[in-house]
């Protein structure tokens, strides 16, 4: 996010998904609460003001025992809408 925020030219403006704001982030960065764990109709209602051109996906739970992550961060990865037109589809 940070590095993103370093051009407003060329990213005028960047959202930052997450369940929390943990950092400080440049003011073309906003963030957007989002619940990654939730289903795809949740996120998408979430997400139905965002409109984006490009979105770059990343997602991490850290847990105890590796097939526990596993299990979380597979949750999350299937959860997310997969095609851009999934976002509006739920309006």
């Amino acid at each position: 996010m940070k590095e993103l925020g370093k051009d407003p030219q060329q990213w005028p403006t960047v959202y930052a998904l997450s369940r929390s704001k943990k950092d400080e982030y440049p003011d073309n960065v906003k963030h957007q609460h989002l619940d990654l764990t939730g289903n795809a109709d949740d996120m998408a209602k979430e997400l139905n003001h965002v409109d984006a051109e490009v979105v770059f996906f990343t997602a991490y739970l850290a847990q105890d025992q590796e097939d526990k992550a596993t299990k979380v961060n597979g949750i999350i990865k299937s959860s997310y809408p997969r095609r851009p037109y999934d976002l509006h589809d739920s309006q």
